[in-house]
Parts: structure tokens; sequence; C-alpha cells
């Protein structure tokens, strides 16, 4: 939908979740803002925050993604066994 369509102003917040937006490229989640700001717009301010799966990000992923405006992340949890490296055990109740 084009915004003329709709008569919004633009997106004010975005939110990528599920942890599977990092599985996109730097390059394929470049272009799914540069659409999304093109078809509906991003409002100068937006606030954009995006899920990340630490697996799938470093310190240069980190600064792409801060480049692209996502001004806020939030680690997924992709799992819950205690094994296998990088997993810590379950907290007991």
């Amino acid at each position: 939908m084009r915004r003329t369509c709709i008569g919004m102003s633009g997106i004010s917040q975005l939110h990528l979740g599920g942890g599977t937006p990092t599985f996109f490229s730097d390059e394929e989640l470049a272009e799914l803002l540069n659409t999304l700001d093109a078809e509906i717009g991003l409002q100068s301010q937006a606030e954009c925050s995006i899920e990340i799966d630490p697996r799938t990000v470093d310190n240069t992923r980190l600064t792409n993604i801060r480049r692209m405006g996502f001004d806020r992340i939030s680690l997924g949890v992709q799992g819950s066994r205690s094994q296998g490296p990088g997993r810590h055990p379950p907290h007991p109740a």
C-alpha cells in the first residue's frame, strides 16, 4: 500500500521481531527498510527496533544495524536446553 492510498503521514514506530530479521543480509534488511520508506514512509524520528538472534551478529553487524536507523535491539532467546555452547542452565525456581 502506498501512503497516499491509506492517508498516513508515515510510520512512527517499526518493530521487527522473531529473531529472523537478522537472518537477512545487511543488503536485504536495508532493501526492506528502503521499500517500506518508499511505499509507506518512515517519519524522520521514527522509533525502530529489531530483535536479533545473538548467534547471527557481531560488532560489525550491530554497527550496520545502527546505521540503518535501528535505535533499539532485543536479544531473542532461541532455545531453553541447558547443553551446548553458550547456553546456561536454567535458574532453579
